[in-house]
């Protein structure tokens, strides 16, 4: 659902978050399953860095800190602000949340959460506006990404970017929310870099019968 979070956190360390996930995934390693991910094993010559993985609450992600960014206490799977100090609130983040898809969920498919998402909006602001972008082209996944913006028509979070990511049993939204046009234009560019640094995901959630 978009514009949930208003969250002004900047400095935040997991080094014991990331330790007790690195041992929860050597000890349940054999019911981890892999999501998406053929570009780990068919990394292009041209890349001469290794993915970067991404600890959650749910497993693993293959994708880049924004540039300029840093990781920080938020909602999400992951929160993101910028490294430079600022004064007074924070005028815009990026963050990653999940949502079941699948016969069992409220929303069946990629398809249908987005327009349960878009729904939800509408409801919620009145004024608000939404406006289908062109989809975006995540090289590593293979993947064309739906991409949204949200314009609330409101002073707080007035405007989002939402990448939407379908996985076999789960969307990922990649957001970018400011608070204002100026903030949002300027980190624009850093999220649509990180969004197409996606390969994939490692998570917790076993294997269909």
């Amino acid at each position: 659902m978009r514009f949930d979070t208003v969250i002004d956190s900047r400095d935040a360390k997991f080094g014991s978050q990331v330790r007790a996930m690195a041992i929860v995934f050597l000890i349940f390693l054999p019911v981890f399953i892999i999501s998406q991910l053929p570009s780990f094993a068919q990394k292009s010559p041209a890349d001469s860095e290794p993915p970067e993985m991404l600890v959650t609450e749910q497993g693993f992600l293959a994708i880049s800190t924004p540039k300029g960014w840093t990781r920080a206490n938020g909602p999400g799977l992951a929160y993101f602000v910028p490294e430079e100090e600022t004064k007074g609130e924070l005028q815009a983040w990026i963050y990653i949340s999940s949502a079941p898809i699948g016969p069992d969920e409220d929303a069946k498919d990629l398809k249908s959460y987005i327009e349960s998402d878009i729904t939800d909006f509408k409801q919620r602001f009145k004024e608000g506006v939404v406006q289908k972008e062109d989809s975006l082209n995540l090289p590593y996944a293979k993947l064309e990404a739906p991409v949204y913006t949200f314009r609330s028509g409101e002073k707080r979070n007035t405007v989002e970017q939402v990448v939407y990511v379908g996985e076999s049993n789960r969307v990922l939204t990649l957001v970018l929310s400011a608070r204002e046009k100026p903030a949002f234009e300027k980190a624009l560019p850093v999220f649509r870099d990180f969004a197409r640094s996606y390969r994939g995901s490692i998570t917790t959630t076993p294997s269909p019968a």
